[in-house]
């Protein structure tokens, strides 16, 4: 993969870092591997730390959050931080738009804030 990920285990959920680049390239791997990992974990909650991931371009930001609500529909809430200056809350209304239960803020108090309540 062009791309790493880690995850934490919390009690109320699932924490992934997302690291590398052309996440778009790899994307169906890497949302089968998060999913199975939320699985696996028996988490509904999951927090996605991105801060070191080459954003995505426009289109592969809407064909992710698309495929994302593909994979996790409206039963996983997530929350997003990414770096301030990539944050145009495109890819979280594509989401929203399809069913999906999504946050994106560069802030990670923010992001638990909302997660967890």
């Amino acid at each position: 993969m062009s791309i790493e990920l880690k995850f934490e285990v919390f009690d109320d959920y699932l924490k992934v870092y997302i690291s590398g680049k052309n996440l778009f390239d790899v994307i169906n791997e890497t949302l089968d591997a998060i999913r199975n990992k939320l699985t696996d974990s028996k988490r509904k909650k999951m927090l996605i730390n991105v801060l070191d991931l080459i954003p995505p371009s426009e289109m592969e930001k809407f064909y992710i959050g698309e495929i994302g609500v593909g994979t996790f529909g409206s039963n996983i809430k997530t929350a997003v931080i990414s770096r301030p200056q990539y944050i145009n809350k495109f890819f979280e209304n594509v989401a929203v738009n399809r069913g999906g239960i999504v946050y994106v803020t560069d802030n990670e108090k923010d992001a638990l804030d909302w997660l967890l309540n």
